[in-house]
């Protein structure tokens, strides 16, 4: 996009963009809540491999699991401190928006299925608090 066009551009037109740049990611990575689903869950083995059951060694602190909904807020934080260094990088905000967007999709949904929850998994051998925060 040009510096002319960044200039000139409003709410509506950044939100515009933000829906094209959303339509067709699904092609290449599924769902929004499938493809935030599979990075929390590398997330939480990376946290997982990094701290054992504990920040610091410390056991008496529980490490938080991580679902799709906090996936889509961090990824937001992230195009957030690539804002704080360039304010006007319009791509940021186009991603900050579809961020927004597909994290209050989802978690709209989980919310709507908290009416009738699916039936509980094993965990695949993760520690207790991990299991049910892994949006299975």
């Amino acid at each position: 996009m040009s510096g002319d066009a960044e200039r000139a551009m409003t709410k509506h037109g950044l939100l515009n963009l933000a829906l094209e740049a959303t339509k067709d990611r699904g092609l290449n990575y599924g769902r929004p809540a499938d493809n935030f689903r599979r990075i929390a869950r590398l997330w939480n083995a990376h946290i997982l491999n990094r701290y054992g059951d504990g920040f610091g060694g410390d056991t008496t602190i529980s490490v938080p699991a991580l679902d799709e909904v906090d996936v889509a807020l961090m990824m937001d934080l992230m195009k957030t401190a690539r804002l704080e260094n360039a304010p006007a990088h319009l791509d940021s905000w186009i991603d900050k928006a579809g961020y927004t967007a597909c994290g209050a999709e989802i978690a709209l949904e989980k919310e709507r299925r908290s009416f009738n929850p699916p039936a509980p998994s094993e965990g695949d051998g993760l520690p207790s608090h991990f299991i049910g925060a892994m949006g299975e």
